[in-house]
């Protein structure tokens, strides 16, 4: 397999991660999605990472269908989401809170960078307060260890990214104290080479 996308993208990075904990083998192809366009368009014609290259040359996008694929291909006793009930539910919405957070952080991202003046999307909307809001979810529902099920799952890597993701971002508007538990988790995952090999 071949994951295409640079670890800067914190959604290429999940994918990375993903891939690391199954001990699926893979090549790394760190195209970035805007100073690389003509070559991610190779792999993707819309021009967005992550992109992960089967082996028969199948090609799938988004890392939400791609980290479901990868559970399928594993197995529910390897999976990293519970395969039904209500641990599945509590896994899903981790989930999908953390990657707000990230979208959110990503927006604002984007905005700082722009090379000229304009409407700012974000001026219709509060990314920072919808950011923050996300993340005291999160931190309200971690405790001691992994986010769900005594054990890493998906809910794990996607608040590790998240809280890493807003930490670059939003770096000294972001209140450390605010979220220890999410804090004391991403320096847990970093522990681990799955989550440290996957950092630019």
């Amino acid at each position: 397999m071949k994951l295409v996308g640079p670890w800067f993208s914190p959604f290429t990075r999940r994918v990375g991660v993903t891939l690391n904990l199954l001990n699926m083998p893979f090549e790394h192809i760190a195209l970035h999605a805007f100073e690389q366009k003509d070559e991610v368009k190779r792999f993707n014609a819309m021009g967005k990472v992550p992109i992960l290259v089967l082996g028969d040359g199948e090609t799938l996008i988004d890392s939400s269908a791609i980290a479901d694929y990868l559970d399928e291909l594993v197995g529910p006793e390897r999976a990293l989401t519970p395969p039904s009930g209500a641990a599945r539910r509590r896994v899903q919405q981790l989930t999908v809170r953390a990657l707000a957070v990230i979208e959110k952080a990503g927006a604002i991202y984007y905005e700082s960078a722009k090379d000229e003046p304009g409407a700012a999307a974000l001026d219709r909307v509060d990314a920072a307060g919808q950011a923050f809001a996300g993340l005291d979810e999160l931190e309200r529902a971690a405790g001691s260890g992994w986010m769900a099920e005594g054990r890493l799952t998906h809910a794990d890597i996607a608040t590790v990214i998240a809280i890493q993701t807003a930490q670059f971002i939003l770096q000294e508007k972001l209140p450390v104290e605010r979220f220890p538990k999410l804090i004391a988790l991403s320096t847990r995952a970093m522990a681990l080479p799955a989550f440290a090999n996957t950092v630019a």
